[in-house]
Order: structure tokens, then C-alpha cells, then sequence
């Protein structure tokens, strides 16, 4: 029942948001999310001894990388606190970063352009974890590799492309 209420509130703010957003869920509706996916995860591995406990990691992989990335980078990296807000999430640099120089400073499905290539690297971890669900080798691989990807796309990223305030 939990996971059709959240589907289906989910879907409704996808439908009225695509391709040109309307409704911001902001951070507080992503942690709302993430912390729904999180239980579900849980309950899913404590019922079902097959499933190996890496599953619900792999699946999501991407959210949980770039949190713990972002929070690594600011109070490692930049020496502020973990929570304060930045424009330097993966997903603001390929909206800025990718999306902006290939399309014009502001056209309308920039930000729809940017949820499709982010789908796309949330299968990265979905559709291994959907082939391997019981082979927790193989999903460590998985969570490991899409780590490092990760961090070097980053990397890439920030050094090699510039800002479409630099152009």
C-alpha cells in the first residue's frame, strides 16, 4: 500500500512537471523520497532472505553516491558545513555545464534535457541490481564501479568543461 500511495503521488508530480517544471519538491521532498526508498529497501531484504542486502544500494546507487559526495566534497574539500546548499551537485554541472553550452542560455526543455541524461545514469545502478538481485559480488562490482565513474565524470566535469558563465 506504502509503495502505491508514493508511485502514485510521485507520478503526479512527474506528470504535471515534464517536460517544463512546475512544482519544486525542493530538498525536503527529495529527503522525503530517499528516506521512503530507504525503508522499503530495508523491509524488502528483512522479509525476503534471497535478496541480497546490496540490492536496495545498487538500485540506488546515484542518490546515495551524490549525498555522500556532496557532503565529502563541502566539509572535506571546501571546509563548509555538510547541509549548506551549493550549485555544484552532479546534476547542476551537467544542467550547466552540458546542457546550457549545447542549447542556449535559456530554452525551455534545458531542464527536461538534464532529467533525461540523469535517467539515464540512474539505470547505470537500477538495471544491474535488477539482473543481479542475489549475487551480491556482482553488486558490489556494481556499486564500486558506478562510484568510480562517478567521481572521474565529476572530476571531468568541473576541469575540462567550463561554466556557461564562462563563455
Amino acid at each position: 500500500t506504502y509503495i502505491t500511495i508514493m508511485l502514485g503521488a510521485t507520478l503526479g508530480v512527474f506528470l504535471f512537471n515534464f517536460p517544463v517544471g512546475r512544482v519544486f519538491l525542493g530538498d525536503g521532498g527529495a529527503y522525503l523520497i530517499g528516506f521512503f526508498l530507504a525503508i522499503l529497501g530495508l523491509i524488502l531484504i528483512k522479509n525476503n532472505s534471497a535478496v541480497s542486502p546490496w540490492f536496495p544500494l545498487t538500485v540506488l546507487v546515484y542518490p546515495v553516491t551524490e549525498t555522500l559526495f556532496s557532503m565529502f566534497r563541502k566539509k572535506i574539500i571546501s571546509g563548509t558545513p555538510a547541509m549548506a546548499p551549493d550549485k555544484f551537485h552532479f546534476h547542476m554541472l551537467v544542467h550547466d555545464r552540458l546542457i546550457s553550452r549545447r542549447h542556449g542560455r535559456w530554452p525551455r526543455n534545458r531542464n527536461a534535457m538534464t532529467s533525461l541524461i540523469m535517467w539515464g545514469i540512474f539505470v547505470i545502478g537500477l538495471l544491474p541490481g535488477i539482473l543481479w538481485w542475489d549475487n551480491t559480488p556482482y553488486l558490489i562490482s556494481v556499486v564500486l564501479i558506478f562510484f568510480l565513474l562517478y567521481v572521474f565524470s565529476y572530476i571531468w566535469l568541473i576541469r575540462r568543461v567550463p561554466s556557461d558563465t564562462s563563455s
